[in-house]
């Protein structure tokens, strides 16, 4: 843990200003604005007492502190694609296990219009949500690709998932075909509830389409407030 001292003088080396010496003279041109070369588009500065020009370097200091805060971003990005996966993954199956649920409940006379109501809020929030990950969060994919490996990506899980089921609930090692046969009645009845979720989830796509304009926007903004920093002439530590 830092101490008082150390951050201090942490924060004060993050802030003072790096030495630049002059070529000719020996100046500390630190001070001294540079200008942006209009042809290479490099920051020249021009010494007041010899008038040489010299390149204004960037301190490996900071070069590192960028990187390292290039470095974070992309891993908190990474982590949140993937918690957003996963909650949506576990969404989806539940939402699957509850329409599976209600299917056997009308089947034997039992089926309730608030379950069915649940259900459908249920099915709504989790298809909206997931039409516009897959247009926002995939983006660097094509549209057919991410939507197809996602469907495939929920039915192998619910595949694993039952044949696990049968297996553990028979008590000991199922008959083959038995196993077999159960586990794709499940997977194929599972496919009903999911082909209606990614059909929902087409209501999705303007949401994902905002929020990736929105952050391509921040993104060109931030660009832009660079370059305009830099036609400025602003000072490069």
């Amino acid at each position: 843990m830092l101490t008082g001292t150390a951050l201090g003088a942490l924060v004060w080396a993050r802030s003072m200003t790096i030495a630049h010496v002059c070529f000719g003279c020996a100046r500390d041109l630190a001070g001294v604005r540079a200008v942006r070369d209009p042809h290479y588009a490099l920051p020249l500065v021009i010494c007041p007492d010899c008038g040489k020009a010299c390149v204004r370097q960037t301190h490996p200091f900071h070069t590192r502190w960028i990187a390292s805060l290039r470095i974070g971003t992309a891993v908190t990005a990474l982590i949140f694609q993937n918690v957003v996966a996963l909650t949506l993954i576990c969404s989806t199956l539940v939402v699957i296990a509850g329409a599976l649920t209600l299917g056997y409940a009308a089947m034997i006379g039992e089926l309730t219009r608030q379950a069915m109501i649940n259900l459908g809020m249920s099915i709504g929030a989790v298809s909206i949500v997931t039409g516009a990950w897959l247009t926002a969060g995939l983006s660097h994919i094509p549209w057919w690709r991410a939507w197809l490996g996602w469907m495939l990506l929920v039915v192998v899980l619910v595949g694993l998932i039952a044949a696990v089921s049968l297996g553990a609930l028979g008590g000991r090692v199922p008959d083959l075909v038995s196993w077999i046969v159960g586990t794709s009645v499940i997977t194929a009845a599972a496919c009903v509830p999911l082909g209606i979720v990614m059909v929902l989830a087409l209501a999705g796509i303007p949401l994902g389409k905002l929020i990736l304009s929105a952050h391509r926007a921040f993104v060109r903004g931030r660009f832009r407030w660079r370059r305009r920093r830099r036609a400025l002439g602003a000072t490069l530590l």
